[in-house]
């Protein structure tokens, strides 16, 4: 991830090519790819080992994966402390 602009504009969803399902990328690495399965939109954190909770997280549809994982990514952007303030 790059340090000079928010980590919201560097977030893309795409399509996974030949794969059915779409990729989440920052800065064009991805860190999620998610599909439709039996209870809706299947999200895989690919950064976590995949026997370990919460691998994975479950939507009811595609735009409710994208909006978590928008969420996500704008928790990435950490105001540093300000050593300035009492």
């Amino acid at each position: 991830m790059r340090g000079d602009k928010p980590a919201i504009e560097q977030l893309t969803i795409e399509t996974s090519g030949t794969n059915p399902g779409w990729s989440a990328k920052l800065d064009g690495k991805e860190f999620a790819k998610f599909s439709g399965c039996p209870g809706g939109i299947a999200v895989r954190w690919l950064w976590l080992d995949w026997p370990e909770p919460h691998w994975n997280t479950v939507h009811a549809d595609f735009d409710t994966a994208v909006e978590y994982i928008r969420l996500w990514v704008t928790g990435l952007d950490i105001v540093p402390w300000d050593d300035s303030v009492p």
